[in-house]
């Protein structure tokens, strides 16, 4: 095999904990779901967990109260009928951060104690260090430990942010995570044991109804040549410069146009001076945050997938490209094996000719896009939200019944 058709094959551990074992749920009466850093349309993977997992959580648990802690974005974002949990609006905005992280250290302690919560869920990476319930983090990545720059300056303000996703992982009661690469990186750099990480894979984001192609080409001035998707912030680590670089070296007649819808970063400046200095600016469509039903859209309308970000918490858009049967060329390193499996190309993130030659496939070869979509649609049927939503709750009576205020509750 090339270095471009090789697959990493995942972890069998990573889909499902067998560690965690199901107990007396009447204990959950009353949940709490930390959202105080969650802005709707800027949270990415973590917002797609939170209206996913949420309302199963519910339906597991129907006589349960479930809350959901939101800053003053998340109060304006979120439906409570579709969450299935109430609001809980609280003073502060996520836009700042020193006010947000004020709030949720020293404020959603005393809320959660005021509401009696059986559990409080962090889900954004931090969660109060002093909780006086059962507290469970989601930690979906450490990616900021080792992309410093995604961060707020000055310098000092990343070291504190570091340490208190550090430091909330290790106070916990117990840590969920997306992905057995993310498990590896808690326990390097947020020294926590892997006995007291659940690691639950998330499912992709359920199909909507999808914007008519017709409407698509028009809004986005789609031309009709080979398109190739690919959802990515402007960041880092999603390897966008690379990504260009490939594209410009593809021969392939008539020449393929790279989609990239993804929010804003402030970086989309010196990315477009890229693609003007290597001669693709015509081919790349920067288009912004878009909504769930374009985005559908653009997937029926794309030729392939590309994903080459070099570190993820666990790569969801693969699975959600493979459930709308598109064929896959993602990243092998980091978590991307694990969300591809078997079902996916692999390249070289740091290799531009490798990326490059994966979508030249891709582009060409009609037989292997038939294969990798048809084995897509069976990789995916392994990751469900409902079995996520299923392990986190019997997280949650993990901690209630083994963790720090175990004894004062039992």
């Amino acid at each position: 095999m090339s270095g471009v058709e090789s697959v990493v094959r995942p972890e069998r551990s990573s889909v499902g904990n067998p560690a965690i074992a199901p107990g007396d749920r009447s204990r959950l009466r009353t949940i709490g779901f930390n959202a105080v850093s969650m802005i709707p349309g800027s949270t990415g993977g973590m917002e797609v967990y939170a209206r996913e997992l949420i309302p199963r959580i519910g339906g597991l648990l129907p006589d349960a109260r479930l809350l959901f802690f939101a800053c003053r974005e998340g109060v304006a974002g979120f439906d409570s009928d579709e969450l299935g949990a109430e609001i809980v609006p609280c003073e502060t905005t996520a836009t700042n951060g020193f006010k947000r992280l004020g709030y949720e250290q020293l404020r959603l302690p005393l809320d959660a104690r005021r509401h009696k919560l059986d559990v409080l869920h962090s889900l954004t990476n931090t969660a109060p260090l002093l909780s006086p319930v059962p507290s469970v983090v989601a930690i979906h990545d450490l990616i900021p430990a080792f992309v410093p720059e995604l961060l707020m300056n000055p310098e000092w303000q990343r070291h504190a942010f570091n340490r208190l996703v550090n430091m909330s992982a290790r106070r916990a009661d117990r840590v969920l995570t997306l992905s057995q690469a993310s498990l590896r990186d808690l326990v390097k750099v947020a020294k926590v044991t892997a006995e007291k990480v659940d690691v639950i894979p998330p499912a992709g984001r359920p199909r909507g109804q999808a914007t008519p192609i017709a409407e698509l080409r028009e809004r986005y001035n789609l031309p009709d040549r080979p398109l190739i998707l690919s959802p990515s912030a402007r960041r880092t680590h999603k390897n966008l410069p690379r990504l260009f670089e490939a594209l410009a070296r593809i021969d392939h007649d008539p020449a393929p146009v790279l989609l990239l819808p993804g929010y804003q970063t402030g970086q989309e400046g010196w990315m477009a001076e890229q693609t003007e200095r290597l001669g693709v600016a015509e081919r790349v469509k920067m288009l912004g945050w878009i909504s769930d039903a374009d985005l559908d859209g653009l997937y029926d309308l794309a030729t392939c997938f590309v994903f080459p970000s070099y570190m993820e918490g666990f790569g969801l858009p693969v699975l959600e490209a493979m459930e709308r049967d598109l064929p896959v060329a993602t990243s092998n390193v980091s978590a991307m094996p694990e969300a591809g499996g078997d079902a996916a190309m692999y390249f070289d993130p740091f290799d531009v000719d490798q990326i490059a030659a994966a979508i030249t496939r891709l582009l060409t070869d009609a037989e292997l896009r038939e294969r990798l979509v048809r084995d897509g649609r069976e990789h995916v049927k392994r990751f469900s939200w409902d079995l996520a939503a299923e392990q986190t709750v019997d997280s949650y009576l993990r901690a209630v019944t083994e963790g720090r205020h175990a004894v004062k509750r039992a």
